[in-house]
């Protein structure tokens, strides 16, 4: 991943690259031996900043060059994340990933998923990237793509990451379950909604631009749009 940020770098003129490693916080990839490890494999000895543990290691070129002024930068170490949230309050970051054990870019279902936003809508918000981590998703074809809640707490957090310009699936069965269609209406998108929410015929609520639908469908097994499935 490194490696591929150094061809960034260098394609964009950038002057260094910085990572979010603090030393000690992982047993294995964040220790001493292993940051240095990777400056050498990549090629970029000197130009591989950590900021928020720099003070726990030696001066790179970039500080010595007065690129980065080394006073502002943090000494964190250890696996104590007080710190980081304190930052984060006070820089008012509000929505971040719980910690858990490595980089999203290591779980293969995400970076289908990533994979999937790159090549059918290059032009995604942020939001978008940030709804990947949730729910079920559903590439239907090169203009619609569905996404479907698991509980309540994805379906409040799809909601609140969604603007007027998706389309919303709503059923009064299960009310912990919301489908958000991504470009343009499709009906087998609530043909699969559905047979996530019944398995007899049901009443579906299409909201388009605050403007609502009431549909009846008949859900397949889900077994039927395993195809579709990111």
């Amino acid at each position: 991943m490194v490696k591929k940020a150094k061809e960034i770098m260098e394609k964009e003129n950038g002057a260094f690259i910085f990572t979010g490693e603090i030393l000690g916080q992982r047993g294995k990839s964040q220790t001493l031996r292993a940051m240095k490890k990777v400056e050498e494999k990549s090629s970029l000895k000197g130009r591989l900043l950590r900021p928020l543990t720099a003070l726990n290691l030696p001066e790179t070129e970039v500080e010595k060059e007065g690129i980065v002024d080394r006073n502002k930068l943090l000494g964190i170490k250890g696996r104590e994340r007080k710190i980081q949230l304190t930052l984060a309050e006070i820089k008012n970051i509000k929505y971040f990933a719980t910690p858990s054990g490595g980089c999203l870019l290591t779980d293969s279902q995400f970076c289908k998923r990533l994979e999937d936003i790159f090549k059918y809508n290059p032009d995604a918000k942020l939001n978008d990237y940030y709804l990947l981590q949730i729910g079920h998703h559903f590439r239907i074809n090169l203009e619609t793509k569905l996404i479907i809640s698991r509980n309540k707490k994805e379906k409040e957090k799809m909601i609140e990451l969604s603007d007027e310009n998706k389309i919303f699936l709503y059923s009064e069965l299960n009310e912990d379950i919301v489908g958000i269609i991504s470009g343009k209406f499709s009906e087998i998108c609530l043909e699969i909604f559905a047979s996530y929410v019944s398995k007899k015929p049901v009443w579906i609520i299409v909201e388009t631009q605050g403007e609502k639908e009431r549909r009846v469908v008949q859900p397949k097994q889900k077994i039927y749009y395993h195809n579709y499935l990111i």
